[in-house]
């Protein structure tokens, strides 16, 4: 990997892991909202926004795992076929 390449996939690792931290505040603000409102019918669309703001999260983080990985020159989708391999 040169070194551009191994520049860029740390400025893409660090990007992502700012988005985890936005995902996190709104995930945060929502929460708050729902507790003040004591009451899901009245909120339906901040439960919504809730769980998608989860799903963000999680395939954020996923994201940050394969490009880190990949960064320490291992091959992500060959080190998950291990992995499955491994626990079958």
């Amino acid at each position: 990997m040169t070194v551009e390449e191994l520049a860029a996939l740390e400025g893409e690792i660090a990007f992502k892991k700012q988005q985890i931290e936005l995902v996190k505040t709104q995930i945060t603000k929502l929460r708050s909202t729902i507790v003040a409102s004591y009451s899901y019918s009245g909120n339906s669309a901040a439960y919504i926004s809730l769980d998608q703001a989860k799903k963000d999260l999680s395939t954020l983080q996923k994201e940050v795992q394969m490009l880190e990985l990949k960064k320490d020159g291992i091959n992500p989708e060959q080190s998950m076929f291990q992995s499955f391999v491994r626990f079958s």
